[in-house]
């Protein structure tokens, strides 16, 4: 199967794009060909073709410059027509793609990772292109993918016609190596995604603070950018446990996690983040860490996982240092890191990728 692959993300340097990338290389393995259309500037992979697309990188005006992009390189080209045989959009360019959609009389998918987030004016305008999006879908999509099961029920109350897939996030743990190490002196916790205030990131300072009070020698990684980079940056500096890395290449990021001992899932309990499926989370499992943060479906696999260690509401910062007092009092943390890792195999991009396979295969037939 050829298929082309409309993308907003960055792949070179958006961490979110692993998603991308981990699906479209283990898509490739199974025998499959995928050409992703991006506005990547630089990218240094073998593994599928590339046709870049310009977009303006200024908020706002992003999704509208890269709309109008791609519709000048589709309309009236053979780019997609000759070579596929279907397409999968980013929910943003649906509808600006909408004719052109229509017009390369192939199947056609609608992905989704999750719906806008931000408070803004901004926010409310891109709201109504989302629900737009998918209203087009539900009436010429073949299909549609969303991450997670109360995604599933999110996107089902616009109303819709078509069967959706939940494509979770993955990992490759090729890319992480298996490591002993015990938790010792120093408690090395990290944090890898947007740095914005409305992920709950002034808990992890919190965090800190309640680490301190119980004497726990600790250090806190942040990686990432975003509109809280300042403050997380002014904390830091006044800091000795607190650490902020910026936004770096994604090796450096896996470097990071396996030599640290939790991942912070900060994200509270609302309904954006209770609909998804953080790829930093497989990113912890992989690099065997244990889980911290606040509890809801958004910040976990399933229920009753053993390295999974999430508090319900706000103040889970509060309750988090005795757990990790007992922990190390208990030394079973290799135990528990084995485990976490043990379940990343559930969420390897091969199995992720043969399912998709098959429901894109099924949706085409019917």
């Amino acid at each position: 199967m050829n298929i082309t692959w409309i993308t907003g993300r960055d792949l070179d340097v958006d961490l979110a794009s692993t998603t991308e990338i981990g699906l479209i290389c283990a898509i490739n393995n199974e025998k499959h060909i995928v050409r992703v259309m991006s506005p990547t500037k630089n990218i240094d992979n073998d593994n599928f073709e590339h046709i870049k697309f310009d977009k303006i990188r200024f908020r706002g005006l992003e999704t509208f410059s890269a709309g109008f992009s791609l519709n000048n390189k589709l309309k009236g080209s053979k780019l997609v027509k000759e070579f596929s045989d279907c397409v999968i959009v980013d929910w943003c360019y649906v509808p600006m793609l909408r004719k052109e959609l229509v017009n390369m009389e192939k199947p056609w998918f609608i992905i989704d990772r999750g719906p806008p987030v931000y408070r803004s004016i901004l926010t409310k305008i891109q709201k109504r292109i989302w629900k737009r999006a998918w209203k087009i879908a539900s009436k010429s999509a073949h299909g549609g993918f969303v991450v997670s099961k109360e995604h599933k029920k999110l996107v089902s109350k616009i109303g819709l016609k078509i069967k959706i897939h939940i494509l979770n996030a993955g990992t490759n743990l090729n890319q992480f190596k298996e490591n002993n190490r015990n938790l010792d002196d120093v408690v090395i916790l990290s944090y890898c995604g947007r740095i914005d205030k409305n992920r709950g990131l002034m808990s992890i300072i919190n965090l800190s603070k309640e680490l301190e009070k119980e004497s726990i020698k600790h250090i806190v990684n942040f990686m990432g950018e975003g509109d809280y980079v300042n403050y997380v940056k002014s904390i830091a500096k006044k800091s000795e446990s607190l650490i902020y890395h910026g936004k770096i290449p994604r090796l450096e990021v896996y470097d990071i996690l396996q030599k640290s001992h939790f991942g912070i899932m900060p994200m509270p309990d609302k309904k954006v983040w209770k609909a998804a499926s953080p790829i930093k989370l497989a990113e912890y499992m992989a690099s065997g860490l244990l889980i911290i943060g606040q509890d809801h479906p958004g910040n976990k696999t399933k229920e009753n996982e053993k390295w999974s260690f999430l508090i319900k509401g706000e103040e889970w910062f509060k309750e988090t240092p005795l757990i990790i007092k007992t922990i190390m009092k208990e030394n079973n943390y290799q135990q528990l890191s084995d485990a976490s890792r043990l379940s990343a195999k559930e969420y390897d991009w091969r199995i992720i990728a043969i399912k998709m396979i098959e429901y894109i295969n099924l949706s085409i037939i019917k």
